[in-house]
């Protein structure tokens, strides 16, 4: 007869369900993050986080959706210009 060698269980790590607190909400000040992708999705949501932590966010998207992202990023437009129309088209 076959014996099994039993295994210890091992405690289960801790697993983080929602971000830990920040020792600075700005940790991006003074930093430029070029975003791709930022019109929707995951990209939408990185900007969204970097501009408010600090950073200056380049938005890049094909979709003209992203001109509605860059109108609700915490303080659009103080520190720079506002444009309405793309810059350059890829």
């Amino acid at each position: 007869m076959a014996t099994t060698k039993k295994t210890e269980k091992k405690p289960a790590t801790k697993v983080a369900t929602k971000a830990e607190p920040h020792r600075s909400r700005l940790r991006f000040t003074g930093k430029t993050a070029v975003i791709t992708g930022a019109a929707q999705g995951i990209g939408r949501a990185v900007a969204r986080a970097m501009a408010e932590e600090g950073a200056h966010v380049v938005l890049v998207d094909r979709s003209k959706i992203v001109q509605e992202v860059r109108d609700e990023l915490p303080g659009c437009g103080q520190l720079g210009h506002r444009s309405s129309r793309p810059i350059c088209t890829i």
